[in-house]
């Protein structure tokens, strides 16, 4: 549990990041924005056969704001966790005490995760309030689901950023890598997505139905696998449109997107590990 001692200090020392909070707050405002233009044009939101919004449907319509700014926050948090101590020589005094490099990695991984998850769980409280008051009852056990996958969700670009960190020499090169990582899950990935549909399919726009293979490339990505894993599993929502009368295929199940975001949370924290206890700091 050496780990833990770790994991205080880190939550202590990255809660005082100015930039961390201004962020956190455009968040928190973006999300409130999001949540009451819901409220205020709903009627436009809903179709004329179509009853009136449901709590379930604010609930997927405020995940835009989540996949978009959890990364941010996430990749701030953690993207200069180890390397700012490896620049400074701290790393060296640090390890000359009783904690491994694994003990650094973890201690580091929860408490920056912990930082993170401070706004995220502020803007669902606030959120929930609100819709509680102008929508209406909601799940409990609903929402805290979707509180559950947003963090986990979150998490995976903490995994991301501290695995970078701890792999890079320069907060400089860190930071450039943190933003080609948000470059290529927020931009690039749909249009790798497009390319492949050109190279298969001879086209840009999805044919009708969607072809399997591209609704598992774009659950491949963390934003794919986040929105897909909390539709499914949230009560009366059809991820595909009616493409499956029965069940989806099990590789495109809300099960097989909720392993999609644990292996990447796992992955790059385990290859920056076997990396990282063998460096010469």
């Amino acid at each position: 549990m050496n780990w833990l001692t770790i994991a205080r200090k880190e939550f202590s020392d990255a809660s005082r990041s100015l930039m961390l909070w201004i962020v956190s707050a455009l968040f928190i405002l973006f999300a409130l924005v999001v949540m009451g233009a819901y409220i205020i044009f709903q009627e436009e939101f809903t179709p004329p056969d179509a009853e009136p919004g449901t709590a379930v449907d604010v609930f997927l319509f405020v995940l835009s704001p989540v996949g978009l700014f959890a990364p941010i926050i996430a990749l701030l948090v953690g993207y200069k966790a180890i390397v700012g101590e490896r620049e400074s020589g701290s790393l060296k005094v640090l390890l000359s005490l009783p904690y491994t490099r694994l003990d650094v990695m973890i201690g580091k991984f929860i408490g920056r995760s912990m930082v993170m998850a401070v706004p995220l769980l502020l803007a669902f409280i606030i959120l929930g309030g609100l819709i509680l008051a102008f929508v209406g009852t909601f799940s409990v056990l609903d929402y805290v689901v979707i509180i559950i996958l947003s963090l986990l969700f979150a998490t995976v670009f903490v995994s991301i950023a501290i695995a970078i960190s701890s792999m890079t020499k320069s907060s400089t090169i860190a930071g450039a890598a943190m933003f080609g990582v948000y470059l290529v899950f927020l931009v690039f990935w749909d249009l790798f997505e497009l390319a492949l549909l050109y190279l298969i399919e001879g086209t840009v726009f999805p044919p009708d139905p969607i072809p399997h293979w591209f609704l598992f490339v774009d659950m491949l990505a963390p934003q794919g696998a986040y929105s897909n894993a909390v539709q499914g599993f949230l009560p009366g929502v059809d991820i595909y449109g009616g493409m499956f009368p029965e069940n989806p295929p099990l590789y495109l199940s809300e099960w097989a997107a909720l392993l999609v975001l644990i292996a990447w949370f796992a992955i790059p924290f385990f290859l920056a590990y076997v990396r990282f206890r063998g460096v010469d700091l």
